[in-house]
């Protein structure tokens, strides 16, 4: 061997290094959510990242009223069998289950699956009705042959889409401070009280420097 003395005899020996090893299986994680309020015609409800009439779809929240398609992407998800075309289960997937609580009391009903991989999939559910505000969901998928569902939690908000804020001239210097007035629908205020105990206001991360109500009726 190299570095050896010519004319030495050497004997060669095996040499075992060890360390402990063990797989681990990856908890399922839910990587986005997005509500179209129209979806796309066609096998998915998104197409390139957006809803019908080219759409920008909201990212976890949706109306409180309901309706619509929620599709969630997860990663690490149990696989389940389904039809390639519809997107419905298939009836060899036996008792399987897909579906997302949304709070404590809304639950979204699977639509179809999207598509299925080793890493990635996402599915497609039906939004129910629920009260306004932030809630911790949980997405929940259980092949026909899984004792327990593998889930994945989130958050998520329903918000009042019949709320809405408008203005004439959107537009405000970048250096003066000038008056900028907006006109909100169906958002209950009181002239008696202070503005800045009712509402926040802010352009981006910038606060207003100050916030007064012209006018407040239920008309």
């Amino acid at each position: 061997p190299r570095g050896g003395v010519t004319g030495q005899v050497y004997v060669r020996a095996l040499k075992i290094a060890r360390v402990d090893f063990s797989y681990y299986v990856p908890l399922p994680e839910v990587v986005a959510v997005r509500w179209c309020a129209v979806c796309q015609a066609g096998r998915t409800c998104l197409v390139n990242g957006r809803c019908d009439n080219g759409e920008k779809p909201k990212e976890n929240a949706a109306p409180l009223r309901g309706g619509g398609t929620l599709t969630i992407v997860m990663r690490n998800a149990p696989l389940v069998a389904y039809h390639a075309l519809s997107g419905a289960l298939d009836a060899s997937s036996g008792l399987a289950s897909i579906s997302a609580s949304l709070g404590a009391t809304a639950v979204a009903s699977l639509v179809r699956v999207v598509f299925q991989g080793e890493d990635v999939s996402a599915f497609e559910l039906a939004v129910p009705s629920a009260a306004a505000g932030e809630v911790l969901a949980e997405m929940s998928v259980q092949p026909g042959d899984a004792a327990v569902p593998s889930t994945a939690s989130f958050g998520f908000t329903f918000f009042d889409d019949s709320i809405s804020l408008s203005c004439v001239a959107c537009l405000a210097p970048s250096e003066a401070a000038a008056p900028f007035q907006v006109t909100m629908t169906n958002f209950e205020l009181s002239t008696t009280r202070a503005a800045s105990d009712q509402i926040t206001v802010t352009f981006g991360s910038e606060a207003a420097a100050a916030v007064t109500i012209d006018d407040s009726s239920n008309g």
